[in-house]
């Protein structure tokens, strides 16, 4: 998220930083969202939200084993919590 990190002013950083310290922390484990939502999200993962100029992750943060370079800016999300 850097790139986008970098555009913001340290106006907006501060209020972001003061909201998520303000926000409950998950204690992780499984998802417990329903099925549809979990397929839903499971969609915008793969395909994005192209009227709302979204990209998929996979598209920035996914890369084979025959792209090693695929990512570098972009950390793989593998093995992390879905929550």
């Amino acid at each position: 998220m850097q790139p986008q990190a970098a555009t913001l002013s340290d106006d907006q950083m501060a209020a972001l930083a003061a909201y998520f310290s303000q926000t409950p922390r998950s204690a992780g484990g499984a998802a417990t969202a329903s099925p549809e939502v979990q397929e839903r999200g499971r969609e915008i993962a793969v395909n994005g939200i192209a009227d709302r100029n979204v990209a998929g992750y996979l598209t920035c943060h996914e890369r084979g084993a025959d792209e090693p370079d695929k990512g570098l800016f972009f950390p793989s999300l593998f093995g992390q919590s879905e929550t």
